[in-house]
């Protein structure tokens, strides 16, 4: 199986960038090589493309239509607040305003120095901190926004103060802002971060959210075309979208009519970000769209009752073989931050799974594991995908890919109430009786011990079935629950 041809890696627009720029504007004789080693961090490794979150609410860059980075430097009163982001900003603007380097326009240019493809990635909507009376994230226009009416409303909840699509001014100055950047900036690719946030629109009660949206996509393809012309090459336009293409119509993304009429080249179908997913229907999108790049994305977050598992290459390495093996083009990563300036343990997890998650042949050189997990958050009207926990007459079903003949596959269950001897467990219709119970702190390094005092767990090993799907079925006493799953090849 030949896969792929790219290894996408999102960088946050704030939670490693503002830190290493804070500590390099320190440095001695500050050069555009001061700026190198945040992308360097990525050559030799297999991720070849590199998106750089440059606008949630505020913009990194320079910028006539929103607040920038030099004005939240500079603000001292927000919301009739008194503020001081001077500690947050102070290396963004240094590095533009007293050194004269454009710290983007360097990693644009580095990248392709060391054979990566620049991105610039722009979240739709981002809606941190809805409570807070003001916030750092924030443009000025927040405020006008609000009083103006032009966000999706209370119904939304956590989402409440996201900008409403249906206003012709929040499109246009979103539109305005993404031809400037492309105008300034020379990349390979934009990316509309429409999981940041889906909520554009007030969409229960809007029947035209699509065909506004669709019209929107238009537009900004137009942009695209004219900065293709400036700078001499095709740039690709990518969309990160929920996890199911019905979904997404409901919030308004019609990833149909966007496939059909070319508006986009790439789409990663990812979580928004509380947890991986561990069942997205890619094969779903690839059937559906096979005209583009369908990337499956992995957050940094891998969330399942009653509690979250560590990234490691063997987790991310799971999620990758299984959606490549379902026919996705490529693999994603959010939120997976690396401060070159930071050598700890994070890093060098980061590192590895950069340098070995992106291909087949290195995944399956390796252990992997692959977790149960759910689908963050759904529309209004759909019910999010979640199997855990299992009970008496429950049933789970687990892709996890391919798995090499020669290799060992064990299933980990986790139970809150309950023991297996309690049930009758079956895989692809065998029963399995011999479970051993996993002592915390036994010398396992894949072994999430965490669990401990959560949920007693339990592994057995099974037979590898030739579809690499396994079926589990539990039959037994009402008050036995499994809250954990997971298979291990190893």
């Amino acid at each position: 199986m030949e896969k792929p041809n790219h290894f996408y890696t999102n960088i946050d627009i704030n939670s490693v960038v503002t830190p290493f720029l804070n500590s390099a504007s320190m440095e001695n004789n500050i050069t555009e090589k001061t700026l190198w080693p945040f992308v360097d961090v990525y050559a030799g490794t297999q991720i070849t493309d590199v998106l750089f979150d440059i606008f949630c609410q505020y913009s990194a860059t320079d910028t006539v239509y929103w607040s920038s980075y030099a004005d939240k430097f500079e603000q001292k009163t927000e919301n009739g607040i008194p503020v001081d982001y001077y500690g947050l900003y102070c290396g963004l603007y240094a590095f533009n305003k007293r050194f004269g380097l454009d710290p983007y326009a360097v990693w644009f240019r580095r990248c392709r120095d060391v054979g990566l493809h620049p991105w610039i990635s722009i979240r739709m909507d981002d809606t941190h901190c809805p409570d807070e009376e003001a916030v750092f994230l924030r443009s000025d226009f927040f405020y006008e926004a609000k009083e103006k009416g032009w966000m999706v409303g209370d119904a939304y909840g956590y989402y409440r103060r996201a900008f409403d699509y249906s206003v012709p001014e929040v499109r246009a100055k979103m539109a305005g802002y993404i031809a400037e950047q492309l105008d300034r900036y020379d990349v390979d690719g934009l990316e509309l971060d429409y999981s940041r946030e889906m909520i554009c629109f007030d969409y229960v009660n809007n029947p035209d959210c699509a065909k506004i949206l669709n019209g929107f996509m238009r537009e900004i393809k137009e942009i695209v075309r004219k900065a293709e012309e400036k700078h001499g090459h095709p740039i690709r336009i990518g969309v990160r979208l929920m996890r199911d293409i019905a979904q997404n119509l409901v919030y308004g993304m019609d990833a149909e009519t966007w496939v059909r009429e070319g508006l986009v080249d790439l789409i990663v179908v990812c979580p928004r970000w509380a947890s991986c997913d561990s069942d997205m229907p890619i094969a779903a999108w690839k059937a559906a769209f096979p005209e583009v790049e369908i990337s499956a994305g992995i957050t940094d977050l891998v969330h399942c009752a009653p509690a979250a598992i560590p990234l490691s290459p063997a987790v991310v390495g799971g999620y990758a073989l299984r959606y490549l093996s379902d026919g996705a083009d490529s693999v994603y990563l959010f939120n997976f931050f690396i401060n070159p300036k930071a050598d700890n343990s994070l890093t060098r997890t980061y590192t590895a799974i950069n340098k070995t998650c992106g291909k087949v042949d290195t995944i399956l050189e390796s252990p992997y594991r692959h977790v149960v997990t759910y689908q963050d958050i759904a529309p209004v009207g759909y019910t999010p995908w979640n199997p855990m926990p299992l009970t008496d007459g429950g049933e789970l079903e687990i892709r996890v890919g391919q798995i090499p003949a020669d290799r060992t596959t064990a299933i980990l269950l986790g139970f809150s109430a309950g023991c297996p001897e309690d049930l009758e467990i079956t895989v692809n219709g065998q029963v399995y009786s011999r479970w051993t119970a996993c002592i915390h702190g036994e010398a396992d390094a894949d072994l999430p011990h965490h669990f401990a005092g959560k949920a007693v767990l339990y592994r057995s090993r099974v037979r590898t079935p030739e579809d690499a799907v396994l079926r589990i079925a539990v039959k037994g006493k009402p008050e036995t629950v499994i809250s954990y799953a997971e298979v291990e090849v190893y």
